[in-house]
């Protein structure tokens, strides 16, 4: 049974997750999805009940597991955003400032630190008040929207929630990692430039 594990996770990244699992699980076969968020829990059944699927519930203190029998549903154009009660950036709610990455890890201390310092970043981000226009990934900084980067879920969310994420492209060539990038548009530095000169403050970690 595949499991889909978003503990740790608020909305839309455990919606997020579980669509992605279902489109891996076959017809018929089961999804065992975990999450320790009632908001979570609440948003995951209407999502199920929604798209048609059968599932059950089991709680345990703050750990809610659900089981999902996949059926022939499309899930295809269903928005996990919809399902969430979240704060969604538009041009006119977004913060003017850009926050920029240039490499993985925050600062040029220990490696180690530097990307905990990073998700921790990000995550802090995702609960402020205001959320930036743009995350701007140039240099090693494009490696954070590769599919196996520790930090995919919360780049995804900030972009399910309308924060635009612009790669270098000349980077992503750079590191020739065209096919790992699952996250933001390839842009190129007269982009990349032209969006850092229109706000009023740039942020970089």
């Amino acid at each position: 049974m595949k499991i889909a594990d978003t503990t740790g996770h608020s909305c839309p990244v455990p919606l997020i997750m579980a669509k992605k699992a279902l489109k891996e699980t076959g017809e018929g076969e089961n999804l065992k999805v975990i999450t320790d968020n009632k908001t979570s829990l609440s948003n995951l059944e209407r999502f199920f009940s929604d798209n048609g699927m059968d599932y059950t519930v089991t709680s345990e203190g703050d750990l809610h597991t659900l089981i999902v029998k996949r059926g022939g549903e499309d899930i295809e154009t269903t928005q996990p955003a919809d399902y969430c009660d979240v704060k969604i950036n538009t041009p006119e709610a977004a913060g003017d400032y850009s926050v920029v990455f240039s490499s993985q890890q925050m600062g040029e201390g220990h490696e180690d630190l530097g990307l905990m310092l990073t998700k921790s970043f990000l995550i802090t981000l995702l609960a402020s008040d205001t959320l930036p226009r743009s995350v701007l990934l140039y240099n090693s900084g494009v490696k954070l929207a590769s599919h196996d980067s520790f930090v995919i879920d919360q780049l995804r969310e900030l972009e399910s929630r309308g924060v635009k994420l612009l790669l270098c492209g000349t980077c992503i060539n750079f590191y020739n990692i065209t096919r790992n990038i699952v996250v933001g548009s390839v842009s190129n530095m007269f982009d990349m430039a032209g969006e850092m000169i229109s706000v009023r403050k740039i942020i970089k970690p």
